[in-house]
Protein backbone atom coordinates (compact mmCIF):
# COMPACT_ATOMS: atom_id res chain seq x y z
CA UNK A 1 0.00 0.00 0.00
CA UNK A 2 2.94 2.44 0.62
CA UNK A 3 4.76 1.43 -2.42
CA UNK A 4 1.59 1.89 -4.20
CA UNK A 5 1.01 5.11 -2.73
CA UNK A 6 4.36 6.94 -2.63
CA UNK A 7 6.46 4.65 -5.95
CA UNK A 8 3.36 5.25 -8.19
CA UNK A 9 1.17 7.46 -7.31
CA UNK A 10 3.42 10.05 -5.98
CA UNK A 11 1.93 10.86 -2.48
CA UNK A 12 4.36 12.97 -0.17
CA UNK A 13 4.94 11.21 3.13
CA UNK A 14 2.23 12.95 5.07
CA UNK A 15 -0.19 12.63 2.49
CA UNK A 16 0.60 8.82 2.25
CA UNK A 17 -0.35 9.15 6.16
CA UNK A 18 -3.65 10.63 5.83
CA UNK A 19 -4.33 7.74 3.32
CA UNK A 20 -3.74 5.13 5.52
CA UNK A 21 -5.75 6.78 8.41
CA UNK A 22 -8.96 7.04 5.36
CA UNK A 23 -8.20 3.40 5.18
CA UNK A 24 -8.23 2.78 8.51
CA UNK A 25 -4.90 2.18 9.46
CA UNK A 26 -3.17 5.26 11.12
CA UNK A 27 0.36 5.71 10.81
CA UNK A 28 2.79 8.71 10.91
CA UNK A 29 4.04 10.07 8.26
CA UNK A 30 7.49 9.53 10.31
CA UNK A 31 6.54 5.44 10.06
CA UNK A 32 5.64 5.64 6.60
CA UNK A 33 9.23 7.76 6.03
CA UNK A 34 11.20 4.65 7.79
CA UNK A 35 9.22 2.04 6.27
CA UNK A 36 10.12 3.79 2.56
CA UNK A 37 14.00 4.27 3.50
CA UNK A 38 13.55 0.34 4.63
CA UNK A 39 12.14 -0.75 1.53
CA UNK A 40 13.10 1.85 -1.27
CA UNK A 41 15.88 -0.65 -3.07
CA UNK A 42 13.42 -3.72 -2.99
CA UNK A 43 10.88 -1.26 -4.83
CA UNK A 44 13.16 0.49 -7.23
CA UNK A 45 13.88 -3.18 -8.66
CA UNK A 46 10.08 -3.98 -8.75
CA UNK A 47 9.37 -1.09 -10.88
CA UNK A 48 10.12 -0.68 -14.38
CA UNK A 49 11.04 3.29 -15.81
CA UNK A 50 11.35 2.30 -19.26
CA UNK A 51 8.41 1.61 -21.88
CA UNK A 52 7.24 -1.62 -22.20
CA UNK A 53 5.13 -2.74 -25.09
CA UNK A 54 2.93 -5.78 -24.09
CA UNK A 55 1.51 -5.87 -20.14
CA UNK A 56 -0.16 -8.61 -18.25
CA UNK A 57 -2.81 -7.28 -16.51
CA UNK A 58 -5.01 -8.96 -13.72
CA UNK A 59 -7.05 -8.36 -10.64
CA UNK A 60 -8.10 -9.78 -7.29
CA UNK A 61 -9.96 -8.75 -4.30
CA UNK A 62 -8.21 -8.00 -0.90
CA UNK A 63 -8.31 -6.77 2.33
CA UNK A 64 -6.69 -3.71 3.16
CA UNK A 65 -7.77 -2.29 7.03
CA UNK A 66 -10.82 -4.68 7.02
CA UNK A 67 -12.31 -3.22 3.64
CA UNK A 68 -12.46 -5.30 0.69
CA UNK A 69 -11.07 -3.37 -2.37
CA UNK A 70 -9.63 -4.95 -5.78
CA UNK A 71 -6.29 -4.23 -6.28
CA UNK A 72 -5.46 -3.79 -9.99
CA UNK A 73 -1.49 -4.70 -11.26
CA UNK A 74 0.18 -4.76 -14.56
CA UNK A 75 3.08 -6.34 -14.89
CA UNK A 76 5.56 -6.59 -17.62
CA UNK A 77 6.34 -9.91 -19.15
CA UNK A 78 9.78 -10.36 -20.36
CA UNK A 79 11.22 -8.20 -16.80
CA UNK A 80 8.88 -9.00 -14.80
CA UNK A 81 8.50 -5.83 -13.53
CA UNK A 82 5.58 -3.76 -12.01
CA UNK A 83 4.52 -1.26 -14.93
CA UNK A 84 0.97 0.02 -12.27
CA UNK A 85 -1.09 -0.60 -9.30
CA UNK A 86 -4.25 0.39 -8.49
CA UNK A 87 -6.65 -0.32 -5.96
CA UNK A 88 -10.47 0.51 -6.63
CA UNK A 89 -13.49 -0.48 -4.50
CA UNK A 90 -15.21 -1.67 -7.77
CA UNK A 91 -14.60 -4.06 -10.49
CA UNK A 92 -15.79 -2.66 -13.47
CA UNK A 93 -15.47 -1.50 -17.19
CA UNK A 94 -14.45 1.85 -15.38
CA UNK A 95 -11.75 0.47 -14.02
CA UNK A 96 -10.33 -1.19 -16.57
CA UNK A 97 -10.28 1.89 -18.28
CA UNK A 98 -8.73 3.78 -16.04
CA UNK A 99 -5.80 1.36 -15.81
CA UNK A 100 -5.59 0.64 -19.36
CA UNK A 101 -4.81 4.39 -19.87
CA UNK A 102 -2.17 5.11 -17.30
CA UNK A 103 -0.47 1.93 -19.18
CA UNK A 104 -0.70 3.69 -22.96
CA UNK A 105 0.80 6.31 -21.25
CA UNK A 106 4.02 4.49 -20.43
CA UNK A 107 4.30 2.80 -24.40
CA UNK A 108 1.99 0.06 -23.68
CA UNK A 109 0.17 -1.30 -26.91
CA UNK A 110 -0.52 -4.72 -26.26
CA UNK A 111 -2.50 -6.34 -23.24
CA UNK A 112 -2.78 -9.96 -21.87
CA UNK A 113 -5.76 -10.58 -19.74
CA UNK A 114 -7.54 -13.50 -18.42
CA UNK A 115 -10.51 -12.80 -20.35
CA UNK A 116 -13.07 -11.36 -18.29
CA UNK A 117 -16.01 -8.68 -20.37
CA UNK A 118 -15.12 -5.67 -18.95
CA UNK A 119 -11.40 -6.38 -20.32
CA UNK A 120 -12.84 -6.25 -24.03
CA UNK A 121 -15.10 -3.43 -23.35
CA UNK A 122 -11.89 -1.00 -22.01
CA UNK A 123 -8.95 -2.18 -24.43
CA UNK A 124 -11.55 -1.01 -26.84
CA UNK A 125 -12.30 2.13 -25.56
CA UNK A 126 -8.46 2.70 -24.75
CA UNK A 127 -7.21 1.18 -28.22
CA UNK A 128 -5.12 -0.99 -27.30
CA UNK A 129 -4.86 -4.57 -29.00
CA UNK A 130 -5.99 -7.21 -26.16
CA UNK A 131 -5.19 -10.94 -26.42
CA UNK A 132 -6.84 -13.76 -24.01
CA UNK A 133 -5.19 -16.23 -21.67
CA UNK A 134 -6.87 -18.85 -20.24
CA UNK A 135 -5.00 -21.27 -18.58
CA UNK A 136 -1.97 -19.28 -17.81
CA UNK A 137 -0.46 -18.84 -13.72
CA UNK A 138 1.16 -15.36 -14.60
CA UNK A 139 3.15 -13.81 -12.91
CA UNK A 140 0.32 -11.07 -12.01
CA UNK A 141 -1.64 -13.82 -10.00
CA UNK A 142 1.43 -14.88 -8.04
CA UNK A 143 2.62 -11.27 -7.28
CA UNK A 144 -1.08 -10.89 -5.96
CA UNK A 145 -0.66 -13.86 -3.99
CA UNK A 146 2.29 -12.52 -2.48
CA UNK A 147 1.02 -9.45 -1.43
CA UNK A 148 -2.42 -11.17 -0.07
CA UNK A 149 0.03 -12.83 1.81
CA UNK A 150 1.86 -9.98 3.29
CA UNK A 151 -1.55 -8.50 4.41
CA UNK A 152 -2.42 -11.20 6.10
CA UNK A 153 0.39 -11.69 8.04
CA UNK A 154 0.94 -7.58 8.75
CA UNK A 155 -2.71 -8.19 10.48
CA UNK A 156 -1.22 -10.33 12.43
CA UNK A 157 1.54 -8.10 13.47
CA UNK A 158 1.72 -4.37 14.65
CA UNK A 159 3.49 -2.39 12.08
CA UNK A 160 6.24 0.04 13.47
Amino acid sequence: MVFYAIYLLGLSLRQTSRALQALGSARSHEAVRRWVHRFAGRAEKLVMNEKANTAIVDEAAVNVAGRNVWLWIAIEPGHRAVLALMLTEARNIFAAYSLFTCLRHRGVRHVITDGASWYRIATGWARLRHSVVHSLRSYVERFIEAVNDRLMYRLLLPIS
